[in-house]
């Protein structure tokens, strides 16, 4: 049994010196706050499962630098859920399968309060063959089946994808 959490709060200000010549340019602020958790069992020599958990919340402003002041824009709340069954064919090759749950909520402000705008949702299956190569090379392929869901009453769409992650050391 293995459980990860991190946590990280992120503060960007973007000044430009030159916003009062070009109208389209704006300073702006950016602001993070950013959960992860991750739960890793494994059950035996072949069987194992891993679940992991974020949620992301941020916001997005235009920045007075004069007075160092904020006017907020947009938030997000990002959540993202994925579970997996692992099984280990050996110390090398690992097939998994699971399913993938994000949601963005998307906010604007009017009148400086916070209004719910719109949300994104994807769910779907996939599987994995994950291969180590020796000293901490890894190969990956990922298949992946989403459904797009939207809040605005769009129409929905699903689509397939394929992923080969390869991250080599010599």
């Amino acid at each position: 049994f293995r459980n990860v959490g991190t946590f990280s709060v992120l503060a960007n200000y973007t000044v430009y010196d030159f916003q009062d010549i070009i109208s389209s340019v704006k300073s702006y602020s950016f602001r993070q706050l950013n959960l992860k958790d991750s739960m890793i069992v494994k059950f035996n020599d072949h069987f194992g499962t891993d679940i992991y958990g974020e949620i992301k919340l941020y916001e997005r402003g235009e920045l007075n630098w004069n007075v160092f002041t904020q006017r907020p824009v947009n938030y997000f709340e990002d959540k993202i859920i994925n579970s997996e069954l692992n099984y280990f064919f050996n110390n090398f090759i690992t097939f998994s399968g699971g399913y993938r749950w994000f949601e963005q909520r998307r906010f604007n402000y009017v009148n400086g309060e916070r209004v719910f705008d719109n949300y994104v949702r994807t769910t779907g299956p996939f599987l994995k063959i994950r291969a180590l190569w020796k000293q901490n090379s890894v190969i990956e392929i990922i298949g992946t089946y989403d459904y797009y869901r939207y809040g605005d009453g769009s129409p929905g769409t699903d689509n397939g994808n394929i992923y080969l992650n390869a991250s080599l050391n010599f």
